[in-house]
């Protein structure tokens, strides 16, 4: 089948729908045995083996495809993969890879290829993001398709002589100036004499410039020099009269990528080679980035600073206790460990011994060099704040009653003798009356 525009080929099947009527997606009385089959295939395409599709020949796969693209087409809505508001493909791309392995002449048509492939690539891998670079968005056919059509916008609009350019004219003009380019898709759309020659007549047109002010001469004529850098890069010779600078022939990594990129979409005609080209870039950008990975870390660990040698300080003769009160112990350690033992021990010792009764918190330069202060010091504090005291309860006072006749009594408090406490208090209360 000959390549047709995208759009044309949209535009048709609209108009057979509509020709069509319901009679597609709902059966009617009049709908043929074969369509109804096609129904029912179109609704459970995923149930059936990859096997079952050898019978079908080119067109009938295709009814069946358009079939199923109409009636999973959203009923309205904008955006999405399609600008239809369809979120997913009409059939997933594992379904179609394993009914065109089995069956390569069901691969050969560019029906399918667009109304299911170009889907599956911009479900799977979306444009702009990192498994999708700008110079594999379309397969080369179309590539080559565009910058034509961006080139007779830019013709057209020099033919009418006009002092003023519509919005297409500038949307073609920032495409030109974004698009990646390479050697063998300047000499297949002819985009670079199409340029240079509208660059000629704008002036001859305009020579004051635009009328609203503004020109698309800087911006071209800057496209125009990094196209031409790119052919003389590939080894094209081109004559650019005094423009020649030997610095204008180095190409920057990003121009490699791109070069890259366009060597594979090159090859790839439709859709489904395109899907299987970002397929595997995406697997080679994995590889690569996991190699990258382990290179820094081999760098790393190679880079990394070593401790070769360790050459200690010289310690002083005596070092201070844990907590600065205690008796210093020596760093001079004997062969004997005997000597060792009874060292550590005169220290714990040391530690443990409680301070004096009216011990006094002695100066420092008053602590004997070898020893600690008299009284413990810090260390003893230490030792013995956890150590539990008993509180000594204080008595409680105890009450007098003065008695009749000058004389006093005095009883126990209530909380420490509690016996016979209300014969107690009768008994107060008969003597302070007094006799009747």
């Amino acid at each position: 089948m000959s390549l047709q525009h995208p759009i044309n080929v949209l535009q048709k099947m609209s108009s057979d729908d509509k020709k069509q009527g319901p009679s597609m997606v709902k059966l009617s009385r009049s709908s043929s045995l074969a369509n109804a089959c096609r129904l029912v295939i179109a609704n459970d395409l995923e149930r059936y083996p990859p096997e079952a599709f050898g019978i079908l020949d080119e067109s009938e796969w295709e009814s069946i495809i358009k079939l199923r693209h109409t009636k999973t087409r959203p009923l309205t809505g904008t955006g999405g993969i399609d600008g239809s508001g369809r979120m997913v493909p009409a059939v997933g791309y594992k379904i179609m890879i394993q009914i065109e392995d089995a069956f390569p002449h069901l691969a050969e048509s560019h029906l399918v290829d667009l109304l299911v492939w170009k889907d599956c690539v911009e479900h799977k891998f979306k444009a702009g993001g990192v498994s999708r670079p700008p110079e594999l968005m379309f397969p080369w056919p179309y590539l080559v398709h565009r910058l034509q059509d961006f080139g007779r916008i830019l013709t057209s609009r020099v033919k009418e002589k006009q002092g003023q350019f519509d919005r297409d004219f500038w949307v073609a003009v920032k495409q030109l100036e974004d698009a990646p380019m390479n050697v063998p898709l300047l000499n297949s759309s002819k985009i670079g004499v199409v340029v240079k020659k509208f660059l000629k007549n704008f002036v001859k047109l305009c020579p004051d410039g635009l009328t609203d002010g503004k020109s698309p001469t800087p911006a071209l004529d800057q496209t125009l020099q990094r196209w031409m850098k790119i052919a003389k890069h590939s080894g094209v010779e081109i004559d650019d009269g005094a423009r020649k600078n030997p610095a204008a022939h180095a190409v920057s990594p990003r121009q490699q990528q791109i070069e890259k990129g366009l060597g594979m979409v090159q090859k790839c005609t439709s859709w489904r080679q395109l899907f299987a080209s970002l397929h595997s870039y995406e697997e080679e950008q994995k590889s690569n980035q996991g190699a990258r990975m382990r290179e820094r870390r081999k760098l790393l660990d190679q880079n990394r600073r070593q401790i070769v040698k360790v050459r200690p300080s010289r310690a002083s003769r005596h070092v201070k206790g844990r907590f600065g009160g205690g008796p210093a112990i020596p760093t001079k350690t004997g062969t004997n460990k005997m000597q060792q033992l009874k060292m550590e021990s005169k220290v714990t010792s040391a530690r443990r011994q409680p301070p004096g009764p009216m011990s006094k918190p002695t100066p420092p330069m008053m602590v004997s060099k070898g020893g600690s202060a008299p009284g413990g010091g810090f260390a003893a504090a230490v030792a013995f704040a956890s150590v539990s005291r008993k509180s000594k309860k204080r008595a409680g006072k105890p009450t007098v009653v003065a008695l009749s006749n000058g004389k006093r009594m005095r009883i126990p408090d209530g909380k420490t003798s509690t016996q016979h406490t209300s014969a107690l208090k009768k008994r107060l209360g008969m003597l302070k009356r007094g006799p009747r």
